[in-house]
Formats: structure tokens, C-alpha cells, sequence
């Protein structure tokens, strides 16, 4: 073959090795690139780089110029087999990242910071950043600044420890700030982690609009200066080292865990909350309730009720005299029922539950949930939820929303044949007013005895006294009894 021909030979056939093997993954303008990394090169200050394919990372790119990162539809895969920060946005530089594309984690064996803010600024407007094993967070913002807007950071590593930084969605530390106005942060555990301490300039703003999807945790809790009411801040309990997290885990704490009607609650571990509350609009006399802290019955806006008897189509309640644990289901009455907003508080100090507590084995069992739940009738058992001031059968399936109970009734009685679940009930109260004390001998049998005597607030009294005396008998049953 002659020279020239195996020259030209060459050519074309280096062409088409190109062609083929070569393809095209980011633009910038009308210019495209082989690859993110020599987009990232060539990229004047201020371009949009814009992902015309799926493409993938293979070493660590530090940013040193103003860009916009368009993902489109495309998705852009971490596949550096050392552990560190992958995408790093260096200081006084701004990356705003858009599209519905992705950045992802593809190694789950290997640890890395999708995206490293080392003073930098990063714009948040679209797409999912998601690690399945964080070195500190998916996105670790280093005294930098993330604005927010739209978009997902996501950690989806299963741990179920609160502080185990290998799970965390967004890592925040030393003087980071962040302002949330959209989007969602989202870890099977921690999706925000602020190691920020009492000295540190940073401030964490996150809006009603953001969607947060995990457990807030904070060495200094104040950091966190603007939250949507729904959302928990764990704080570690060593107040003269804020960077100490060793106790995490045995004593968390919540300075003031305030519940919104109609949000789910779920906790990996029970904690203490300084101060708890929540409200819920009711606009009939009863209701239900379960709530995952001790009601503070003297300070809240319902009186409690347990069932105690089912006879034909009648619920028989008995009111609480005390506080009610955490986690305890029970049927409540508006104590003003001019008012259609409760306030429910919870005790100083209140240790809260994880889940409701399973029900006394009775004639009716009352079921607390903490999330919504859907009733439906089976062979077995028939359900009751209520509504306009009575309890009806499940016969159709129906939800019952989050702090909230339902009662269970067996379809069968051995001790009664013909029993017959009914399909609805009316509640009857076990009041009595009575206008001496002598007279109480009537109200009770005379096998009972009076095992305690409370005030409406909770307070134990040792003898009936003018006023409403709420009495607890030796069969558990409470009775309230005024005298005159």
C-alpha cells in the first residue's frame, strides 16, 4: 500500500473512532464538549454549561469561575473511587445549579460530598444532588452560602442514628448560611445537620414553601433562626462544649416541640421536650386525640375521657382526673365549646414517645396514631372513628388523621350470641352531681372504695371539697362529683 494511502486510511478511520466512541455531553453556547471536565475549562466567568447527555465524574473539579450548571434532563454520575469532595465551589465563586437532571452518588461503598461550598456561593434553583453515603452531608455548605429555591438534596443511606454524618442531606458549618424558600431536603434521618456553634455567624432560614423530609439537628439551636412550626431541633445536652454530639443519642432534647395539626410525627428515638404543644381546629363538642407527649390537663382547652362500658348503641366514659401519658389515646370534649380552636400543652419537661401506647384490653380498644391511618371493617372487627359527636362504623374505608383514635369492637362474643356490633354510638358520661357528701354512697357500689380524689387541674386532695371533686374508684373508673 502506498504511504498516501495508508496516511489517508488513518485519517478516516481515526475519524470514526471519534465519531463513535466520542460523544458529545455539555454545551456551552453552540460549542460542545466530550466531557463536564473540559466544559468546566473552558467556561468563561458568568456561562451556562448546559448537558446535552448523561455524562460522569471520575476525579475531583474545583470551580474557580462564576457558572450555571443546566442538568436538562440528564444525570451526572460520581464515579471517583477515592473518597472527598467531588464538585467544590471555591471561594468568592457562585454555581447555580437548574434543570431536572441529577447529581448522583453511584458508589455506595465509597464516601464523598457531592458538592463541597468552601465559602462559595451556591444557587439551588432545580434538580436532585443525592448520595447514598456522605463524608459529612450530600451538600456540605463550609461557611459559605446556599440560597434555595427549588430543586432536591437528598441522602438515602438507611442509618438510624440522628448525628451519624454519613446520612446527613445538607451539612452546615463554621459561618454557612442558608436560606430555604423552596425545594426539598430529605434523609431517612438527619436532612440538615448545623454544626454551627454559640460563636459562629450562622443562620439558617427555612420557609413554610420548603419541604423538609427528616429530622433537624443542631449543636446550637438558635442557628436554626427561622422554622416552619412542624419541625423538630435536636440539641446535644453539653451547654459548655456546643461541638460536643456524644450524648445525641442517650438524651436529646427539643427546647419547645410545637405539633401542627395534619403533618405526620416520627421519631427514631424518644426524647425530652422543654416545652411542647399543639392545635388543631375542632368545631364539634368531641373529638379524639393521641399525642407523642404528658398532656397537661389544667393547661389545655379539653377534658380527657377513657371508654369504660358499650351497651347497645352507648360509649360509657370515664374522665381522667390526671395528666395523660404520652402516647395515650383518649376521647376529648372541648371545655369552651363557644371556641373551635384547641390549644393542647403538653408538661415541663415531657418526655416524648416514639409511638402510641397499645390499648387496655376492654370490651372497645382505643388506637392512637401519630400519622394517618385508613380504617376498613374485616371478618373479625369492626372499626369506629368519630364525627358530629358520635362514633360510626368504618363499613367504607376512611382515614383518620394524625393525632387522632379510633376504637375496635370484635364482630363476635362468646359471652353474648346474638351480639351485634352496632353501627354507630352515641357517648354517655359517667357524671354525677350530688349535693352532699353522704350522698356519694349512692353514687358507687358498695363494694368499691375510693382510691383518690383530685381537682379539675390534676391536684390530689385527701377529702371531698366544695366545688367539682373528681374521684377515682377501686375498679379504675373515675366519677365526677360536685358538691353544692
Amino acid at each position: 500500500m502506498r504511504p498516501l494511502q495508508t496516511t489517508f486510511l488513518t485519517t478516516i478511520l481515526a475519524f470514526f473512532t471519534s465519531t463513535l466512541f466520542s460523544q458529545n455531553v455539555a454545551r456551552i453556547g453552540d460549542k460542545y464538549y466530550t466531557s463536564l471536565k473540559t466544559a468546566v475549562e473552558a467556561a468563561k466567568d458568568g456561562d451556562e454549561i448546559v448537558l446535552t447527555d448523561n455524562t460522569d465524574i471520575t476525579e475531583a473539579m474545583t470551580l474557580k469561575k462564576n457558572i450555571t450548571l443546566n442538568l436538562s434532563t440528564y444525570t451526572i454520575t460520581n464515579r471517583c473511587t477515592t473518597k472527598g469532595n467531588i464538585l467544590i465551589v471555591s471561594s468568592g465563586i457562585s454555581l447555580t445549579i437548574k434543570g431536572e437532571g441529577a447529581i448522583v452518588c453511584n458508589n455506595n461503598e465509597v464516601q464523598c460530598n457531592l458538592i463541597y461550598c468552601d465559602k462559595g456561593t451556591l444557587n439551588l434553583k432545580g434538580g436532585k444532588i443525592s448520595s447514598c453515603l456522605s463524608l459529612l452531608g450530600t451538600i456540605i455548605n463550609d461557611s459559605g452560602t446556599l440560597n434555595m429555591a427549588g430543586g432536591t438534596i437528598e441522602n438515602t443511606n438507611p442509618s438510624i442514628k440522628i448525628s451519624d454524618q454519613t446520612s446527613n442531606a445538607l451539612h452546615i458549618c463554621y459561618n454557612g448560611n442558608a436560606t430555604i424558600t423552596g425545594g426539598t431536603i430529605k434523609s431517612n434521618n438527619t436532612a440538615i445537620f448545623n454544626a454551627n456553634s454559640k460563636t459562629s455567624t450562622a443562620k439558617v432560614n427555612i420557609d413554610d414553601n420548603a419541604r423538609i423530609e427528616g429530622y433537624l439537628y443542631a449543636n446550637n439551636a438558635s442557628k436554626f433562626t427561622s422554622l416552619p412550626s412542624r419541625y423538630l431541633v435536636f440539641t446535644p445536652n453539653d451547654s459548655d462544649n456546643d461541638n460536643v454530639v456524644k450524648d445525641i443519642l442517650k438524651k436529646p432534647t427539643c427546647s419547645n416541640l410545637v405539633l401542627t395539626d395534619g403533618y405526620t410525627f416520627k421519631s427514631p428515638l424518644a426524647f425530652t421536650a422543654t416545652a411542647s404543644s399543639y392545635s388543631r381546629t375542632m368545631n364539634n363538642e368531641w373529638g379524639t386525640l393521641c399525642l407523642p407527649f404528658t398532656i397537661d390537663l389544667g393547661n389545655s382547652d379539653v377534658e380527657c375521657y377513657a371508654i369504660t362500658a358499650v351497651s347497645d348503641n352507648k360509649l360509657t366514659l370515664s374522665e381522667y382526673a390526671t395528666n395523660i401519658e404520652a402516647g395515650t389515646p383518649v376521647i376529648i370534649r372541648k371545655k369552651d365549646t363557644s371556641q373551635n380552636k384547641i390549644t393542647i400543652r403538653g408538661i415541663a419537661n415531657s418526655s416524648v414517645c416514639t409511638q402510641p401506647t397499645s390499648p387496655q384490653t376492654s370490651d372497645a380498644n382505643l388506637f392512637g396514631v401519630f400519622e394517618q391511618q385508613n380504617l376498613l371493617n374485616t371478618a373479625s372487627q369492626n372499626y369506629y372513628f368519630i364525627a358530629n359527636n358520635m362514633f360510626y362504623n368504618a363499613a367504607r374505608e376512611t382515614s383518620v388523621a394524625p393525632y387522632r383514635a379510633f376504637f375496635t369492637l370484635n364482630t363476635t362474643n362468646i359471652n353474648s350470641p346474638q351480639w351485634q356490633p352496632s353501627q354507630s354510638f352515641s357517648i354517655n358520661t359517667s357524671e354525677h352531681s350530688i349535693t352532699s357528701a353522704k350522698s356519694i354512697t349512692d353514687a358507687i357500689a358498695d363494694n368499691l372504695t375510693i382510691k383518690a380524689i383530685h381537682t379539675p387541674a390534676g391536684t390530689k386532695i385527701n377529702r371531698l371539697t366544695k366545688g367539682i371533686n373528681i374521684v377515682t374508684l377501686s375498679n379504675g373508673r373515675t366519677m365526677k362529683i360536685t358538691i353544692k
